[in-house]
């Protein structure tokens, strides 16, 4: 312990001696693991941390996978059967998912609430915080209208106070009484934003009236001694069952899933985590590498203390623990200065892309993070440390043999090599996903984006009960809004582009007029999507009509009902032909959501991006919202509740979206609405490619420096090394060009092999990463060859620099000194 302390206080004073050394080696090792612990602090809750239930991974989602809807599903009347049948479970409970709701009394805001079944708390193992969980009783269709807070809504609406439960509150127009205030841990399966849990109130006769009913979200504990395998296997009886229920068209497609809820999570976000957290190790190794250079160029000055203190007695394994002392306190000081960069990086990225990267809001550089850290930091102190130290100390260091001179040489450039094997991986990654970024963001979206302000809102089932109602309101909104000044056009739609999806339906739901329809062994044919519009939407987004004519007032109250297809769905129907006035027949028996409509197509529109940012354009059509409540739109219940407003105006958008406000204000005070620009929406949509984008794109800067600092360092010390030989070759006649090359030569070779090895391994990546780009390959050669070419020319520079030292040694001078 003693000879241990001796060693610390013998680093310090060393490290003191030298702070130029310390300096450079301490920021150098900080970047490498502040920037690693950045990135585990941002992806721990993801990837590592437990979930805050007890025994999470008992905890599945099941359902069945279909193109109609995202994600697994069954729909209420199967869900019923699957509970009284299923085995595998100890807690079967499902939900309708998350949906807009507004709290309307004094002071209206627009909430997200969670319909859940009374089981759905105790299957996940969740207690509230005050008040209790819903009754069996309450969750019935004609039950009383109760509710649960959640924590932060409880904080920042109720201010906290313990007294709220049993208290009405105005729900959707609805009279409800507040019964509970979940955990401040609690999160809902999909780990989508709650602020009120209330009851999802399953209708159970739909089992005896042999209806599907709603589309719901199914979650079980599996019992203790079972897994995911068995219990999907057990449920196979229940699927089959399923299946044989479905339309014929529907059976080819069905799939059965079981999965835990942690991959319910991170599903989306699980590769671009993992690539952050790699590439921030890869950092950390060209840190470490660089450090180690470092340590080389340093203990060539220390070769005569090292010598006599070998002479003096002291053994080889002694000279080697004080040497890996010295680079555990760097690695330590680095560690410490690593924290506090994370510190920073952490908060800056949060506050930055909080929706990036799941549980991101929670991310903390906390106790797990600074372990991490400390690890890093051993591994860091040992892996540059441990190389420079294994030189064996003797008098013989005091002369300089060729031998070890080349082994010391070829040891700083096999160090070199490792830099920018890593570093041409980090700038493949980089130039990869800015240029999907740009790709992403100037793709043709088939609308014009500016000046155009989008608004949302819902109308309460309570105050709005009927779909004459709702349409009277709608209405009028859009006649209010028309008559504002500056306004150059407004547009209603139950949804829009390339944020929000439209509904879909498979194509064998649509009939097209002169051709074969078709049959259930050809499948669904795919899926189309339809949009419920008012006639100046397409001049509102600046959508393009390609045939035909858009949709007039007329088209409102005349029969037939018009519709206008895209380009891709009119290829689909109408191979080769001019769709203008055929008819299509919509619904029927392969699409029991819509009874039979036929309508007849009057224009042709371009293809739009309908399914965000990153999907190809689909087929779609557009039916127009028609004067009365038979409308197509309102037959769909809850979904009439809801609208997307557009407004086109080359005003302020600050001021057009508070003149949207008070338009609305003016019909109902109660309604909250949410506004944006397109703009912004197509931004947040692109978030998280930026923000990856970002990150590689720093982590490609720092070790690309770090890269040139070492390559600079190695060949500053090859010259200093071989002063008097440059001396006497220039004395000798060579020129100085001559020196340059031979300066340079001696890290070229790595430098290249470095590149080679940095290219193939991100070839060998490019399958993992391919998910995450959009319009490139993963191993698109003009990225690959950009990235080598980058860090050649970088390299070259910063070996040309020392090297053009060398050759401007005056030969009189060097070998004076030497």
């Amino acid at each position: 312990m003693n000879a241990l302390l001796l060693d610390i206080h013998y680093a310090l004073r060393q490290l003191r001696k030298s702070p130029g050394f310390t300096g450079i080696a301490v920021l150098t090792l900080a970047l490498g693991i502040g920037a690693t612990t950045a990135m585990f602090s941002l992806v721990d809750g993801a990837l590592f941390r437990a979930l805050h239930y007890p025994h999470p991974e008992e905890l599945v989602s099941v359902g069945v996978l279909a193109p109609i809807i995202d994600g697994e599903f069954l729909f209420a009347g199967n869900y019923l059967a699957w509970r009284r049948q299923q085995t595998p479970f100890s807690g079967f409970t499902s939900s309708s998912g998350v949906n807009d709701c507004d709290l309307t009394d004094d002071r209206p805001v627009r909430l997200t609430c969670a319909a859940v079944e009374s089981t759905f708390l105790p299957t996940f193992g969740v207690q509230p915080m005050l008040g209790r969980n819903f009754a069996s009783e309450e969750d019935r269709p004609d039950a009383p209208k109760v509710a649960l807070l959640s924590y932060g809504l409880w904080q920042s609406r109720f201010a906290a106070d313990r007294g709220v439960v049993g208290r009405t509150v105005s729900l959707d127009g609805n009279a409800t009484r507040i019964v509970g205030v979940l955990p401040p841990d609690f999160e809902f399966p999909t780990l989508a934003h709650v602020g009120l849990v209330v009851p999802q109130a399953l209708d159970e006769s739909i089992v005896q009236r042999n209806q599907l009913g709603p589309v719901v979200r199914v979650y079980g504990r599996i019992k203790p001694g079972l897994n995911i395998e068995t219990a999907a296997a057990q449920l196979q009886p229940l699927f089959r069952s399923f299946v044989e229920s479905a339309p014929p068209p529907f059976r080819k497609v069905l799939r059965l899933q079981v999965r835990s809820i942690r991959d319910l999570q991170i599903h989306d976000s699980r590769l671009a985590a993992w690539l952050l957290l790699i590439s921030a190790l890869a950092l950390l190794l060209v840190a470490c590498a660089n450090t180690a250079n470092l340590a080389f160029a340093h203990s060539t000055g220390r070769r005569h203390e090292l010598a006599v203190r070998s002479a003096l007695g002291a053994g080889r394994l002694r000279l080697f623990q004080q040497r890996l002392t010295e680079s555990s306190v760097l690695a330590l000081l680095g560690c410490a200065a690593g924290c506090g960069l994370a510190y920073m990086l952490v908060s800056g990225l949060v506050s930055l892309a909080p929706g990036v990267i799941p549980r991101l809001l929670e991310a903390r550089v906390d106790e797990r993070a600074l372990l991490v850290a400390v690890l890093l930091s051993i591994i860091a102190g040992l892996a540059s440390g441990t190389i420079p130290a294994l030189e064996k100390p003797s008098m013989q260091m005091l002369v300089a043999t060729t031998a070890a001179e080349t082994r010391r040489a070829r040891l700083r450039q096999v160090l070199i090599l490792v830099q920018v094997w890593m570093t041409v991986i980090l700038l493949s990654g980089a130039f990869l996903f800015l240029r999907s970024l740009r790709n992403l963001q100037t793709q043709p979206l088939g609308m014009n984006t500016q000046h155009v302000v989008s608004a949302h809102l819902t109308l309460g089932q309570q105050k709005y009960p009927q779909a004459v109602q709702r349409l009277a309101f709608f209405e009028e909104l859009e006649r209010r809004l028309n008559q504002l000044p500056g306004i150059a056009a407004v547009a209603l739609s139950d949804s829009l582009p390339p944020g929000e999806p439209a509904r879909n339906m498979p194509l064998i739901a649509l009939q097209a007029e002169g051709q074969a329809p078709l049959t259930p062994e050809q499948g669904m044919g795919g899926m189309v999507g339809w949009r419920s519009v008012t006639p100046d939407y397409f001049s509102v987004l600046g959508i393009p009509l390609v045939r035909g004519r858009a949709f007039t007032e007329e088209d409102r109250r005349a029969e037939p009902k018009a519709t206008i297809l895209n380009q891709a769905l009119a290829q689909r129907l109408f191979p080769g032909e001019n769709p203008l006035g055929k008819t299509i027949r919509i619904g029927g028996s392969d699409e029991p959501r819509l009874d039979p409509v036929t309508f007849t197509v009057v224009g042709v529109t371009s293809d739009t991006q309908n399914q965000g940012l990153g999907g190809k354009p689909g087929p779609e059509y557009y039916v127009v919202r028609r004067h009365t409540p038979d409308d197509v739109i309102f037959r769909y219940g809850p979904d009439s509740q809801r609208i997307s407003i557009a407004v086109r105006s080359m005003l302020d958008p600050q001021t057009v979206a508070q003149e949207t406000r008070d338009a609305v204000a003016q019909l109902d005070p109660t309604l909250p609405i949410q506004s944006a620009t397109l703009t912004q929406t197509v931004s947040t949509l692109a978030a998280r490619p930026r923000f990856s984008a970002a990150l590689l794109t720093l982590f490609a800067i720092v070790g690309l420096l770090l890269a040139a600092a070492g390559i600079y360092g190695v060949v500053s010390l090859l010259v200093a090394q071989r002063t008097q030989e440059i001396a006497i070759r220039m004395a000798l006649g060579a020129a100085p060009g001559s020196v340059m090359r031979m300066m340079v030569v001696q890290v070229a070779a790595y430098i290249a092999l470095g590149a080679l090895c940095g290219i193939f391994s991100s070839l060998l990546a490019a399958r993992w990463v391919r998910a995450l780009l959009f319009g490139i390959r993963p191993n698109d050669p003009l990225t690959l060859a950009g990235a080598a070419v980058a860090l050649l020319a970088v390299a070259l520079l910063a070996a040309w620099v020392p090297a053009r030292r060398a050759a401007n040694v005056d030969p009189m001078v060097a070998l004076r000194y030497e």
